[in-house]
């Protein structure tokens, strides 16, 4: 519990790190503010951008199912801490100031989405709903978030151990990222249909790295199939939560893996030849499920007509793609585009002409 007075005391361990005496502890959401600062001197500047990511993360996961997760803030005592090791508490003197030094986001989104919460209670009538608020407010507030306490180290000190946080972890790569992501129905989707696709798992789905080299054997990394499923479902990489739920997750799942088998089964065999083939690239992956999504949802197609379209396209590097964006890149000797937004248009408008051309045969 904390007390009031002229010392606070929390609960807490007391170790040394380099000379340096480091406190560890675990503070309520609702006292974070009492004993937090940021001090521009040794931080960026706050992104509310993403105080307002981290406060929808932190509101989503008061939610039935959801999982959400909060790590460690890193802080240096600006003034008096003391530790009592018979009792395991940390006093610290209310004139001091705790400056973070990693976790001012974390920090901020928690404010902010008690804030949101309260805001909520304030504008709703007396009622059920009223009192629910109130229970996640009072759910949220209990919650704590670790803290690691720095003491005795100077200013420049603090600008070391910011630099030092954010610079000698590595980020790990998109692919790494949504693989580990576990709440978000889209990445999941992909993450199964990977292993489980007959095609997929035959031609390999990368799920580590963010580019695919001329000797990686896979056919695509993690984040293209992704962004296939999200033009596959949407006609958009952009994803739309109220569009896949929990409760049409298997037939979507179902309609994906239908449409992968019907795609591979009219593309070439050896499409994982990325010398002879645009098919080995992100775009046009995407480009050719953004074509189906539009052929099926806008023009009603069938699928024998649609597959037929991509099985009598021109997918190795040729002159034709000139005609649509494409230029020849003589280092790789093959066709490329400015960009992949660019590629994905390329790639929907040459099936799309391609298609008119067999609508005016029949």
């Amino acid at each position: 519990m904390l007390a009031t007075g002229s010392i606070t005391t929390i609960s807490g361990t007391k170790g040394k790190q380099f000379g340096k005496d480091i406190y560890t502890s675990l503070i309520k959401f609702r006292d974070l503010e009492k004993f937090l600062a940021v001090f521009p001197q040794v931080q960026r500047k706050v992104d509310k951008k993403r105080v307002n990511l981290l406060a929808g993360y932190v509101l989503k996961g008061l939610e039935e199912g959801n999982m959400s997760f909060l790590t460690s803030i890193t802080a240096t005592c600006r003034g008096d801490i003391f530790f009592n090791d018979s009792k395991q508490v940390i006093a610290i003197d209310t004139s001091s100031q705790l400056s973070i030094n990693d976790g001012q986001h974390r920090f901020e989104g928690v404010r902010k989405a008690i804030s949101e919460i309260k805001k909520e209670i304030r504008k709703t009538k007396a009622g059920d709903t009223k009192e629910h608020l109130k229970e996640k407010l009072s759910i949220l507030e209990d919650m704590t978030l670790p803290i690691v306490i720095f003491a005795n180290i100077s200013e420049s000190e603090e600008m070391q151990l910011f630099h030092d946080l954010n610079n000698l972890a590595k980020t790990p790569s998109k692919s790494v990222n949504l693989r580990f992501n576990q709440s978000n129905l889209y990445i999941k989707l992909a993450k199964e249909v990977s292993q489980e696709n007959e095609f997929l798992s035959a031609y390999g789905i990368d799920m580590e790295n963010d580019k695919l080299s001329d000797k990686n054997p896979n056919f695509a990394l993690l984040n293209t199939i992704s962004n296939s499923i999200s033009f596959l479902l949407l006609g958009k990489n952009k994803q739309d939560d109220t569009f896949l739920t929990s409760e049409n997750y298997q037939m979507h799942k179902n309609y994906v893996n239908n449409a992968f088998d019907n795609l591979f089964t009219y593309l070439p065999s050896d499409i994982t030849n990325r010398k002879k083939y645009l098919l080995g690239r992100a775009s046009t992956l995407q480009g050719i499920c953004k074509f189906i999504y539009n052929a099926k949802n806008k023009l009603e197609l069938q699928d024998d007509v649609i597959f037929k379209v991509i099985e009598d396209t021109e997918w190795r590097h040729d002159e034709v793609w000139l005609g649509y964006g494409g230029f020849w890149d003589k280092s790789n000797e093959g066709i490329t585009f400015s960009g992949s937004a660019a590629a994905i248009s390329s790639v929907n408008k040459i099936l799309m002409d391609n298609l008119e051309k067999i609508n005016q045969t029949l």
